[in-house]
């Protein structure tokens, strides 16, 4: 009965691939929340470069040797609080100028913020591509995988049939 044997070798070697399918599934879905994660967290953090491009255009038209305006100060503070920008801008949020500080210290710090959140966004830009590339390659596997799983569920079990006549 060398093709009971063969049948029995090759379902259960379906079935131990199939096995893997879940572990892939799992991967790709952790794969897509985070890259879900990432795209949100870049589409705030290009609001927040986009909002500090306006207030360093409208500071700049200002006398740089006055305080800038109470309400242009909070505002600006405010998106950086309500921002999670992370910690690489505790440093910067702790060198925001003061209320009687001059327009061009907003200017400075201003243009720190700038530079900083375009880091912060190639560095999600790089996540996201390296999360892109890994999301391909699980893919990749996850369908190979399903090709020689042929079609079996991981929950299956295959036994030879003793004792039986055919």
């Amino acid at each position: 009965f060398a093709w009971q044997t063969t049948i029995l070798e090759e379902a259960d070697q379906a079935i131990e691939v199939s096995r893997s399918l879940q572990d892939l599934s799992e991967k790709r879905q952790a794969n897509a929340a985070a890259l879900t994660q990432l795209t949100t967290d870049q589409a705030a953090l290009v609001q927040v470069e986009q909002y500090f491009q306006e207030q360093l255009a409208k500071i700049q038209l200002l006398p740089q040797d006055r305080p800038v305006e109470e309400l242009d100060r909070w505002l600006v503070w405010q998106t950086v609080t309500q921002a999670d920008l992370g910690p690489t801008w505790l440093p910067l949020a702790d060198s925001f100028p003061d209320a009687l500080q001059p327009a061009s210290s907003y200017v400075n710090w201003l243009e720190k913020a700038i530079q900083a959140s375009g880091q912060d966004l190639q560095i999600i830009q790089d996540q996201i591509a390296g999360l892109e590339t890994q999301n391909n390659q699980i893919t990749s596997k996850f369908t190979q995988a399903l090709d020689e799983s042929m079609g079996l569920s991981a929950n299956l079990e295959i036994r030879a049939i003793e004792n039986k006549s055919l």
